[in-house]
């Protein structure tokens, strides 16, 4: 149980550190994390979003499914936010009609 508890910890200081990285250099960045378990992603979040913090970054979740246009989030939050942790990006986008 220790193993997976290090290995745990050790995913989640490496995202924090990419992210960190990112913007300490100003490169805007997409990290996509696939989780099998609903309830792994919300420990993961929770985790992730309380080391960014502590650096002094904001982080804003986002509901994909309620907020179906994604880019226009983004466009709109961008000033303010540096980091967006995005649930169900399945459901993020615009249906296109057919042409």
């Amino acid at each position: 149980m220790i193993e997976a508890e290090e290995a745990f910890d050790t995913r989640i200081l490496r995202l924090s550190n990419y992210l960190n990285r990112a913007h300490k250099y100003n490169k805007p960045s997409i990290l996509f994390a696939l989780y099998l378990s609903e309830f792994l992603r919300t420990d993961i979040e929770k985790s992730l979003n309380t080391l960014l913090k502590e650096q002094g970054l904001l982080v804003v979740s986002v509901d994909a499914e309620e907020h179906k246009d994604l880019p226009s989030f983004f466009h709109r939050s961008i000033p303010t936010t540096l980091f967006f942790l995005c649930t169900i990006l399945r459901k993020g986008f615009l249906k296109l009609s057919n042409f």
